[in-house]
């Protein structure tokens, strides 16, 4: 049986997609802290990499680059508060 967060996979729906670098520093920085051995591994020995959770963080990080909207819809166990936290708190900017 799988895991919780295999079972669900993020839905999302945005406003029109601008052109954005994928390598911007909000980007980077991102799958940088999901990374295994990155700051969010250090902190919590029993953290894990959720190919779904770094995916919401992505489209979060992107929507901040693009100052765009997005609305996004996840299962159980994906990881959604970090998933909007860590992208919002790293681009310092303020967030809705």
């Amino acid at each position: 049986m799988s895991a919780p967060n295999d079972l669900y996979e993020p839905i999302t729906v945005a406003a029109p997609q601008r052109s954005v670098d994928p390598a911007s520093a909000l980007h980077t920085a991102v799958i940088d802290a999901f990374a295994e051995g990155g700051p969010l591994a250090r902190a919590d020995a029993a953290y894990r990499l959720r190919g779904a959770q770094l995916e919401l963080a992505a489209a979060v990080a992107t929507a901040i680059d693009q100052r765009s909207v997005l609305a996004a819809e996840a299962g159980t166990g994906v990881g959604k508060t970090f998933a909007y936290l860590v992208p919002a708190l790293l681009s310092g900017r303020r967030v809705l």
